[in-house]
């Protein structure tokens, strides 16, 4: 294993819970990066065959191959659902557990817009649950989502004096410890001896947690997490729980608010904007220009994006014309002096600039180098086709190839360009079976191919 660091989920009782896990490994996959994590499956005994054999498959195994995906068995079958939701605290059953250090749950029905991975960057501290403050009312404990209504007078006193509040169990962070380990079989034993109603597994987790006081909201919070969502919102850098549907429903509702969603093109102003949000999802991430000219937009990038590497390329050769980001003020500049300027300016930094075709200056790097590549070199069919399928092979599992002049927006540009960028996007889409995440509406469009490998 080479993360340190694991999510995971549970499923039992019906094996169609599995169809509506799929959309949370989708997301993740879609939406993290770089993939920091494991990801682990607790199932029911009758459940691994078939869930094994889904992941085995050629077409899935393509699917996945950046995330390990690593099954479960508890020996047990569910008899209903809310024996099945306990089998989240079995998590140290997994005879590898103690190869992580950080463990985070998310519930099945849950889709993330949000860079997960982001997470195990935190400073957390041990034997702390991490967890999201579902009610602000104290008095909210006596309710059977969040306890056994069987608090003492002085226990919500403690939990007003302590700020202790009930909290949602489909999602929770906390560090490999013993301790931590020790709780959670604590909380096994009380299942087992409990005689009387209850609330899946949050009963439970609630009292015993609340009681020793042993949480903290800081991680999860309204900026990125929401519980019951509105299916006519959209959610960015959000942590979606559907948790208000029945599951019967709760699938279509997730494929719905998908397609209503997050399969339409993300829609920016400028490319700066575009290309400012895209590198916050990443760490430090390495980029690539091509095509530099004065190099207006090359310090645009070195001065917002938090690259930890930029790579210039360009022929600089000649007297060449270009226009801003809209196409306007078109104008004549000696590329050498380009050149010559432009290494004085960035000396010393982690701006480095490469004199070359750039085809050929990506041909001679590692594959998998790049987490954003922004193509705006030779705008010809052939000139894009060559950069985009370098590019593809250069770029990171989910990393960004973007480029400019893909199509024209005439309430910015003065002038109509034709050029071969949109057929050679199309097709580089089509033969490598990508798509389009954003266009930024400049004079000149650029757009956005987050890559799935």
């Amino acid at each position: 294993m080479t993360n340190t660091n694991l999510i995971y989920t549970t499923c039992g009782y019906n094996i169609n819970w599995f169809s509506i896990i799929l959309i949370l490994v989708d997301s993740l996959k879609k939406y993290s990066s770089p993939i920091n994590f494991d990801f682990l499956i607790i199932c029911d005994d009758n459940m691994e065959s078939f869930i094994k054999n889904y992941f085995e498959s050629q077409d899935n195994k393509n699917k996945y191959s950046n995330l390990n995906i690593i099954i479960h068995n508890v020996g047990i079958n569910s008899s209903k659902p809310d024996i099945a939701s306990i089998n989240k605290l079995r998590i140290f059953d997994y005879k590898f557990i103690d190869n992580y250090k950080k463990i985070l749950f998310i519930d099945g029905d849950i889709i993330s817009t949000f860079n997960i991975s982001t997470i195990f960057d935190l400073n957390t501290d041990d034997n702390i649950m991490y967890v999201y403050k579902e009610r602000n009312n104290i008095n909210d404990h006596n309710n059977l989502f969040w306890g056994l209504r069987n608090y003492t007078a002085k226990d919500i006193s403690d939990f007003k004096k302590n700020n202790i509040y009930p909290f949602n169990c489909g999602l929770f962070h906390f560090n490999n410890t013993i301790e931590i380990k020790s709780d959670f079989l604590n909380i096994l034993n009380m299942i087992d001896t409990h005689k009387g109603e209850y609330f899946y597994e949050q009963s439970f987790m609630n009292i015993y947690f609340n009681k020793k006081g042993n949480v903290n909201y800081t991680i999860f919070t309204d900026d990125n997490y929401k519980m019951f969502p509105d299916l006519n919102q959209k959610y960015l850098n959000k942590i979606i729980h559907f948790c208000d549907f029945e599951d019967t429903n709760k699938l279509t509702k997730m494929n719905n608010y998908i397609k209503q969603h997050l399969d339409v093109i993300h829609i920016f102003d400028t490319r700066k904007e575009m290309l400012k949000f895209y590198s916050k999802q990443l760490v430090s991430p390495i980029i690539a220009e091509i095509g530099i000219f004065k190099g207006d937009f090359l310090q645009f990038l070195y001065e917002n994006c938090d690259a930890s590497k930029i790579n210039a390329i360009d022929l600089f050769q000649g007297i060449t014309q270009s226009g801003n980001e809209d196409g306007n003020f078109v104008i004549h500049y000696d590329m050498n002096k380009s050149y010559n300027e432009l290494k004085e300016k960035y000396k010393d930094t982690i701006v480095t600039l490469h004199k070359s075709d750039s085809s050929t200056f990506l041909n001679t790097l590692n594959d998998n180098y790049y987490d954003i590549i922004y193509i705006d070199g030779d705008h010809s069919y052939n000139g894009v086709k060559k950069d985009l399928i370098a590019s593809y092979n250069k770029i990171k599992n989910n990393g960004y190839i973007m480029g400019h002049d893909y199509e024209m927006n005439m309430k910015k540009a003065n002038h109509h360009y034709d050029f071969g960028t949109k057929q050679a996007v199309d097709e580089f889409c089509v033969n490598y079976n990508q798509k389009i995440l954003a266009k930024a509406y400049d004079g000149c469009v650029s757009f956005c191919i987050k890559i799935n490998k």
